[in-house]
């Protein structure tokens, strides 16, 4: 088998011919480490089996990569959200896995930047006046269902509740869920903590009224 064209967009993305008919567009950075630059960059190249394998499993990361690219273009996207929705449209688990990676590397993709724009969002709804029931249990339960990992999604969330902020969720969610309490009323205080609420600012909103 032989290179028979070759069309090189750019230094990275190739699109070969070879003589048995298969043709693939690939970048270049989906091949192994080690394949030898020859085998794609000169026509008339003998290809073995195991490298148009190679070539093939490239322009399958690319097709993946691809379709990643379209889906992040509508809105930001976590990494397993993302490679879920890959395999729904029938794309391989093993190509959409190194397109992930990329585009990763990339910063394209990044867990950490959705969880924090998603908070920023859905905190930003406090100074709105339309909090209402938000608490800090159910944002980590929020994003973990949107499939950030946990480690990322408490990070995130300990991150974007400083004490301030996190005394403001604090009034918006006794304004929603408590609007009559009573301050002595030492269950609420145990219902405030179990909605993820820190002791220190509890106890700072306490002395506050």
């Amino acid at each position: 088998m032989q290179v028979v064209s070759i069309k090189a967009a750019d230094s990275s993305l190739v699109r070969i011919g070879l003589s048995d008919g298969s043709l693939f567009s690939f970048k270049t950075v989906y091949l192994p480490p080690d394949f030898p630059p020859d085998l794609w960059a000169v026509q008339g190249a003998e290809i073995s089996a195991r490298e148009a394998e190679s070539f093939r499993f490239a322009a399958g990361c690319y097709r993946a990569e691809r379709a990643a690219l379209a889906l992040v273009a509508r809105a930001e996207q976590t990494r397993l959200g993302l490679k879920g929705k890959l395999e729904r449209k029938g794309i391989n688990s093993v190509y959409a896995g190194a397109a992930l990676d990329y585009l990763e590397r990339l910063g394209i993709i990044s867990d950490e930047r959705f969880a924090g724009l998603w908070l920023e969002s859905k905190l930003r709804r406090i100074g709105a006046g339309r909090g209402g029931k938000l608490c800090p249990r159910k944002l980590l339960g929020s994003l973990l269902g949107r499939s950030v990992p946990s480690g990322i999604a408490r990070k995130a969330l300990s991150s974007a509740l400083d004490s301030g902020t996190e005394w403001l969720l604090l009034d918006s969610y006794i304004a929603g869920v408590f609007p009559d309490f009573d301050k002595d009323d030492i269950s609420v205080r145990q219902k405030l903590k179990a909605a993820g609420f820190s002791s220190a600012v509890i106890r700072a909103y306490w002395e506050d009224i």
